[in-house]
């Protein structure tokens, strides 16, 4: 019997393809825990339907992701630290550090995970960090730490 699966199945396929299977697997395991609908004309129209529908939002997440490296690359952030004699800082600089201010001064969020910051801003001055906005794209963020003003 053929049939098309919603799910992955393992040992069978993938979800969205069409395989082959026995009649009694297809009633009595993948149709009641619809892992799978018999292929049918309609289930094939409604697969390419959701297919293109998700092509076209991976397209225009992809779109948007590009647009906000663009804007990202081309600004500098500012963080402000405490900082001692030398310009060694207080602490350090984090990720999560440098997501709060790419929040902050500009309207974009960037998870702190997606900041591939290879050890914590430990000095002032200007870093060139990259970030991950989309799997296929990474920009570089330009930080720059300076000392914060000291209360009189």
């Amino acid at each position: 019997m053929k049939v098309v699966l919603l799910t992955d199945v393992k040992d069978v396929g993938e979800k969205g393809n069409t395989v082959n299977v026995s009649d009694g697997y297809a009633r009595n395991f993948l149709f009641p825990k619809k892992l799978a609908k018999p292929l049918t004309e309609s289930t094939v129209k409604a697969l390419k339907t959701e297919k293109k529908d998700k092509e076209n939002k991976e397209a225009r997440l992809l779109r948007l992701a590009k647009e906000k490296a663009e804007k990202l690359s081309q600004k500098v952030f500012k963080i402000k630290a405490k900082a001692g004699e030398g310009g060694k800082l207080y602490g350090s600089i984090t990720s999560q550090d440098i997501a709060d201010a790419v929040a902050g001064q500009s309207d974009f969020q960037v998870d702190k995970k997606k900041i591939l910051l290879e050890e914590n801003l430990k000095m002032l001055g200007k870093y060139q960090i990259k970030a991950k906005v989309h799997p296929s794209i990474t920009v570089t963020i330009t930080v720059e730490v300076v000392p914060e003003e000291k209360k009189e």
